[in-house]
């Protein structure tokens, strides 16, 4: 898979599946399965009638990191390692934002069996079977793991497991054994209402969806079995079916989680009664396949990409699922996992840095363009009016100043953000500026929705300048100071100091006139770690920033 193929798909389909997928896919299914397993906790019975010890300060802390957003209700330690536990099965280790490690981690075969769908091997008339069996196989193996060797679940192990949390980025964190994994076993159970066509009081499974195939090149129905269905993944009042859904996957959720947690008949009992609760909502009622249009299940007409059984009268949030799973199947068709998979992810990352530079290196090209045009009229160029030009005696009276301040903002998308900041800036000469500033420089989080105060940094500022038109100068920047934390974070604490670097490679000051600068840095990148020790804190931007220098 060579770069140039991996650029493709990601161009033609990561900029509409970020915009669309945390409201059109991810996130409306995580909110599902996070209050269906909330709801099923509030009547939740533990092993031994323990009761889960309470959040300490740290653990609390982290609900605001991690990307799933937790009931206030759910106040033990036990509860939300089962609600990271049952998200851990659709975002794993990743970024939220890396749509395509995402779309690769989903199209795993190996991890169909999690989701309760088709693998390639569960073909033809006993692909139902197998692919149930596969689900069974994969809730009792999480169940096994939860109970540990002993006859008596110890519930103070924990597991260590490594997440991508929203602001803090990976760390490796401690969770209730127990408990994480029994929320792997729970989100199977759930994605057995959404990924199934099942009897009308949803009892009985009649087919079991295909993702894994359907988003490859040689998708046979009759062969696979009927397409995942993007609308089933909802559960609200407004969804066909959507309620009837979220009620049965909680009861079933409810009765899986009690008859783990009785004690009677030991470590035995606990997988017997499993097994039957498995049973209970996983036996086959009409045998229902492309022969016979799967028993004219009326979920078939919830499908909304073109092929398929595309609904009358599609909404325009049927036309936004078009266009995120046109994306995704575009970028997973094209990035399929290969044998050396660190290689491709280095190739991925070089590709990242490269769409991350050349957008706002782009943008400073245009700007740059359209500010070369403007010219003395001395010279037959046309001097442009949207932005004054210092005329020459005005930039004689400017050299003139060598002191000036400076007020700056900036915007960054990627690990979202925002800066505004103050500084005093000194001209060396007509080549070298020197500086100091300071900015306040809060965080935010596009798939959550959720801000922080961030960091504010102080740093000192190199700054190389070459005159390209009388008024016009192109700049390169450097800076590092010191970042101080305004918050309270998950193992960081507020007023915690770090180093703070960033660095412009391309920008443009244009002289208006005697006294003023508009400078503007398209491609800036800052990082502020103001965590060196223990679970280190990095935050990465990248920025377009607008200043203004006045000098006097």
């Amino acid at each position: 898979m060579n770069p140039r193929t991996i650029g493709r798909a990601a161009a033609s389909g990561v900029g509409v599946a970020m915009f669309l997928s945390a409201a059109s896919a991810h996130a409306f299914v995580k909110v599902c399965h996070q209050g269906i397993t909330t709801d099923a906790l509030d009547t939740v019975i533990w092993p031994s009638g323990a009761q889960s010890p309470a959040l300490t300060r740290d653990q609390s802390l982290l609900e605001g990191d991690l990307t799933i957003d937790v009931a206030p209700r759910v106040t033990g330690f036990w509860q939300l390692s089962m609600l990271v536990g049952n998200q851990f099965s659709d975002g794993g280790s990743y970024d939220a934002k890396d749509i395509v490690a995402l779309a690769e981690y989903t199209a795993l075969p190996d991890a169909q069996s999690a989701h309760c769908l088709r693998s390639p091997s569960d073909d033809g008339t006993t692909g139902d079977t197998t692919a149930l069996a596969s689900c069974k196989a994969f809730i009792l193996g999480q169940i096994d793991t939860a109970l540990g060797p002993d006859e008596v679940p110890d519930l103070q192990t924990t597991e260590t497991i490594r997440l991508h949390l929203v602001f803090s980025g990976d760390a490796d964190i401690p969770f209730d054994r127990y408990a994480f994994h029994m929320g792997r076993a729970t989100h199977a159970v759930q994605d057995a209402f959404t990924h199934m066509f099942r009897s009308p009081d949803l009892r009985q499974v009649r087919s079991v969806l295909n993702w894994v195939d359907w988003i490859g090149n040689s998708y046979d129905p009759a062969r696979d079995g009927f397409q995942h269905i993007l609308a089933l993944d909802s559960c609200g009042a407004s969804d066909v079916g959507g309620l009837a859904r979220r009620a049965t996957a909680t009861q079933a959720t409810t009765e899986l989680l009690s008859a783990v947690g009785s004690d009677d008949g030991g470590r035995a009992g606990r997988m017997a009664r499993a097994s039957a609760a498995i049973d209970s909502w996983f036996g086959i009622g009409e045998i229902c396949n492309a022969d016979n249009h799967w028993c004219d299940a009326p979920e078939q007409s919830l499908t909304s990409v073109a092929g398929c059984a595309v609904a009358p009268g599609p909404t325009d949030n049927n036309k936004k699922d078009v266009t995120l799973m046109a994306a995704m199947m575009a970028m997973i068709a094209a990035v399929r996992r290969p044998r050396h998979a660190r290689a491709r992810s280095r190739k991925i990352s070089l590709l990242r840095f490269k769409v991350r530079l050349g957008v706002p290196v782009v943008a400073f090209i245009l700007l740059g363009g359209v500010a070369a045009r403007a010219e003395d009229a001395s010279r037959g160029e046309v001097k442009g009016g949207v932005i004054g030009k210092a005329g020459p005696e005005e930039q004689k009276v400017l050299e003139s100043h060598p002191f000036g301040i400076v007020v700056n903002g900036g915007l960054s998308i990627d690990n979202a953000g925002y800066d505004v900041g103050v500084g005093v800036r000194y001209d060396l000469g007509k080549v070298v500026t020197v500086g100091l500033s300071a900015q306040y420089s809060p965080w935010l989080s596009i798939e959550t929705s959720r801000a922080t105060r961030g960091t504010t940094d102080v740093f000192a500022v190199g700054i190389y300048r070459f005159d390209v038109r009388d008024y016009l100068e192109l700049r390169f920047t450097l800076s590092a100071g010191v970042s101080v934390l305004m918050y309270d974070t998950y193992a960081a604490k507020q007023g915690s100091v770090g180093p703070y670097f960033a660095v412009s490679p391309l920008g443009v000051a244009i002289r208006t006139n005697r006294w003023l600068r508009l400078i503007i840095d398209p491609a800036e990148l800052a990082v502020a770690i103001p965590q060196t020790t223990g679970i280190p804190l990095a935050y990465r931007e990248h920025r377009f920033s607008v200043a203004v220098q006045a000098n006097f």
